[in-house]
């Protein structure tokens, strides 16, 4: 039997941490959101262009951010870009770059539902 994924954020830990404060859960949200949009494209050109430094970069920040979010899977994804890039794995940076913008997607539209 397959079990179902987790939510691509932990929206009840994330209530939590912030005492229930539902405006701010939310205002952290869109912070979140905004940041990464323009992260992940930053990242993305960062990997398309092969500039380890950069992707390396972007993805300790995108790292940090979804881990303050409560969106694990986007921080393994982000910790997986970041350590390769630090190695220098050129061939693998798209691929990556691309889990984590899929990840970022899936986390952004979980938030966006929560704080409707």
């Amino acid at each position: 039997m397959h079990s179902p994924s987790p939510p691509p954020v932990d929206w009840a830990r994330l209530l939590d941490i912030l005492d229930q404060d539902r405006a701010a859960a939310c205002e952290l949200a869109q912070v979140f959101i905004e940041m990464g949009v323009q992260a992940v494209q930053e990242m993305m050109a960062a990997a398309e262009q092969q500039d380890c430094e950069t992707a390396a970069k972007r993805a300790h920040k995108l790292k940090g951010a979804s881990a303050s979010i409560q969106a694990p899977a986007m921080a393994a994804a982000s910790s997986r870009l970041e350590l390769a890039a630090r190695d220098g794995q050129t061939e693998l940076l798209a691929g990556l770059a691309q889990d984590v913008k899929l990840e970022f997607e899936r986390a952004a539209e979980c938030l966006r539902a929560f704080a409707a």
